[in-house]
Parts: C-alpha cells; sequence; structure tokens
C-alpha cells in the first residue's frame, strides 16, 4: 500500500456526503467533545486543516456549514474549482448506492487516503471494482467499520484472543436495519474477534423484509469453529445493535452497539454448592464509543505519517470478505 509523500506540516481534509455520518449527527447534537462523523473527527484534530464539504442537497450544506463553520460545496467539479489545495484525506460519505461513482470522481483530486463508509459498495462487484482501482491508483483505502479502531472494542479482541473466557461456545446477534446496511458492522468486528466466517445457515429469511439491495434474515454464521446466530428486529419500533458471546469461563455484553461493554465471569454459587452462576455485576470495560471517529482519523493519519499500512490492508480484505458472505446470504434469502 503506497501513499504519496506529505505536501505540508498540517493535512487538508475534504468530505463528500453531508448526511448523518457525514456532520448531522453530531450537528444536531450541538456538542463539542463528540466524535461520531467525519466532520466532528476533522474539526477536533488540530493535525488537520478541513477544507469542506461537497453535498448536492441545500441543506445539508446549511447545516453543515453552521455547525463546523466550513466551507460547502454542490458538488466535486464546484470543490475542484475554488479550492487549489493538496487533497490529503477524502472521507466519501454517501449512500453506499453512490460509492462506486463518487470513488471515480475523488479519485481524480488525487488524494494521499480515502476513508470509505461500509460497505465498500452495493454490490460484491462493485467492492471489487473500487479497491482494484483504488490499488491501481495507488490510493489507501480505509473502510469505515469504526469499531475496528475504538478501543473498548479492540479490548475485548484481544481478551477473547488471549482465551480469557476459555472455549468460547456461542453468540448471538441482536441487528435491526438491514444485514448489509447494521449488520455488516457485527459481521466484521465478529471477524475481527473470532477469525473469518467460514460458513452459514439460513434459519428464516424473513422475506417481507427483503428490498432490492438489503433484508433482514435470522441466520446462523459460524466464525471459526464458533457459531453466531445473527436475529433481526425492526428498526421502525427501536434499534438493535447488541452481541452475547458465551465462553466456558463466563459472558461478554456487547450492547448498543458498543457504548456499552460488560466482561462478565462465572463464580461458584454458594446457596448451592456444586453449581457456578453468571456474578452479578462484571467488568465494565471502558469504551471511547462516543469518539470513534476519531479514533479512525487516528488510524488515517498514522498511515500517512508512517507508511505503516498492514492494518489499513487487513481492514480492506476483511470489508470484502464481509461483502461476500452478506452477497450469498443475501442471495439465498431470494
Amino acid at each position: 500500500m503506497e501513499g504519496r509523500p506529505a505536501s505540508s506540516s498540517s493535512l487538508n481534509a475534504l468530505i463528500v456526503g453531508l448526511g448523518q455520518i457525514g456532520s448531522k449527527l453530531d450537528a444536531a447534537s450541538h456538542s463539542k467533545t463528540r466524535s461520531l462523523t467525519h466532520a466532528s473527527a476533522f474539526r477536533m484534530d488540530n493535525r488537520v486543516e478541513l477544507l469542506g464539504g461537497v453535498d448536492s442537497d441545500s441543506e445539508n450544506r446549511k447545516t453543515f456549514e453552521t455547525s463546523f463553520q466550513s466551507k460547502s460545496f454542490a458538488s466535486l467539479q464546484e470543490f475542484a474549482e475554488s479550492t487549489k489545495a493538496p487533497l490529503d484525506i477524502a472521507s466519501i460519505a454517501v449512500p453506499t448506492p453512490m460509492h462506486a461513482k463518487v470513488f471515480d470522481e475523488v479519485a481524480k483530486l488525487n488524494p494521499r487516503l480515502i476513508i470509505l463508509e461500509k460497505p465498500i459498495g452495493a454490490t460484491l462487484e462493485q467492492s471489487r471494482e473500487i479497491t482494484e482501482k483504488a490499488k491501481a491508483l495507488k490510493i489507501p483505502l480505509l473502510i469505515n467499520y469504526m469499531r475496528r479502531f475504538e478501543p473498548g472494542s479492540r479490548e475485548v479482541g484481544m481478551r477473547l484472543q488471549r482465551g480469557d473466557l476459555g472455549t468460547i461456545f456461542k453468540g448471538v446477534v441482536f441487528y435491526s436495519k438491514g444485514l448489509l446496511n447494521c449488520g455488516s458492522h457485527f459481521f466484521d468486528l465478529l471477524s475481527f474477534w473470532l477469525g473469518d466466517a467460514t460458513r452459514f445457515q439460513v434459519l428464516n429469511p424473513h422475506p417481507e423484509r427483503l428490498t432490492e439491495c438489503d433484508g433482514e434474515p435470522d441466520v446462523l454464521v459460524h466464525f471459526g469453529n464458533v457459531p453466531i446466530y445473527f436475529l433481526s428486529g425492526q428498526e421502525e419500533n427501536y434499534s438493535l445493535r447488541d452481541i452475547e458471546i458465551l465462553g466456558e469461563k463466563g459472558k461478554v455484553s456487547y450492547l448498543r452497539g458498543g457504548d456499552q461493554i460488560e466482561w462478565i465471569p462465572a463464580e461458584d454459587f454458594a446457596l448451592f454448592p456444586g453449581y457456578r452462576i453468571l456474578k452479578r455485576s462484571g467488568e465494565t470495560i471502558p469504551t471511547d464509543f462516543e469518539v470513534y471517529q476519531k479514533h479512525v482519523l487516528d488510524a488515517a493519519i498514522h498511515y500517512l505519517n508512517t507508511g505503516a499500512g498492514e492494518e489499513l490492508r487487513a481492514g480492506v480484505e476483511s470489508a470484502l470478505k464481509t461483502s461476500e458472505w452478506i452477497e450469498r446470504i443475501l442471495k439465498e434469502c431470494r
């Protein structure tokens, strides 16, 4: 993975797509310390100069300008015509079906690195095309499966891989808002924690929830030898973003998307000798979930400063595998 040399002491950044993850989640909160979006991560980092944001929606641009005191542009062409500064980091945060087209346009600006929202593309074919083009153009990609970079999530992975839960028996993921759109976050995270997926079995395709690009099946996926059950809810009722993993020494509860993580060991049950139960209260693993995008940006800047790209390469490879597995699962549901 290669990058171009830095052009100045500060890094110039651009956001393409000023919707929820681009800027609006943090704009709505009025928080100066939260970093759930690309815009807030850039604003909070004194190593970065935010050159602006691009969005065809005038209301999104107005919100961005007001909240982040930065310029906005209706198109990438308008940005290119008005800004001559070299571009170090471009964040692509447009809807997934637009990724391929926007990637081609952003690549013409010759950025040193692109942070690309997940999934890579709307289809596996698109995902492969984007990654192959990026490789040919020598533009490093950082796929924004942000939990890979968040310290609490990384701590869980380290403990699982170290064997702190003993043998892992099984796990459950409760998700909503689509297997591709939302469930892919947890598919990628479990690959990061437990190893690559090896096989799957659709338990209930929920055909009434299928759309052209996504679905909400109940599906059993093995990561390595560990069976993980993905069970869907309905986003219109409430969001589900939870993981429970059971091992011989206890369990880990990864709740509300990683905002709360509980490590709960087993202990002897004093009331009934010979029995073991989970402790009433376990250890709360600290998280940096409210600033997860900061950690993504830290990884991007680390790469640009050092050229150490193994973590980025692994993330792209895992994201491609995630796309492949999810496409296979959804195909079986149709």
